[in-house]
């Protein structure tokens, strides 16, 4: 689970609207078709609420879905029990094209008082491969 983890800038003042990039690099390790194998994407600090979000994927192929959400567990758990769930994205096709978040469950998660992890599953296994890669842009402000 803990692959690719990053975690996000804290913003200084409340309101102030920051950006993180979460990258799951997969030149090198694919990604396996299974509900159980979640890649951890990236921590999201506490008490934040997203603007806006994107997901970007790269080289991936035709005929892939991922869901992308919040993670149960704790932030880099590498718990294999851990899930997600599709408060980003449910079912939705990825190929070159990025593509802007419209769940309106993103845009409602409450604010916590814990950091949360955001993963991503998907239907069909992805190979390593040059170029390829999924990246997650959030826009979020405590």
């Amino acid at each position: 689970h803990a692959r690719g983890v990053q975690q996000v800038a804290q913003p200084c003042c409340a309101n102030e609207l920051n950006t993180a990039r979460f990258v799951l690099d997969l030149t090198t390790v694919g990604l396996a078709a299974a509900a159980t194998d979640v890649a951890e994407m990236g921590i999201m600090p506490m008490h934040c609420r997203i603007r806006s979000y994107t997901l970007i994927p790269e080289n991936i192929g035709a005929g892939v879905t991922c869901n992308v959400g919040i993670m149960t567990g704790t932030p880099s758990d590498t718990d294999p029990a851990r899930t997600i769930g599709t408060q980003l994205f449910s079912a939705q096709a990825i190929n070159n094209t990025p593509i802007q978040g419209a769940a309106v469950a993103a845009y409602n998660l409450e604010p916590t008082a814990a950091d949360r992890s955001i993963g991503l599953t998907v239907d069909v296994a992805i190979a390593a491969g040059a170029g390829k890669r999924i990246t997650l842009l959030v826009d979020y402000y405590l």
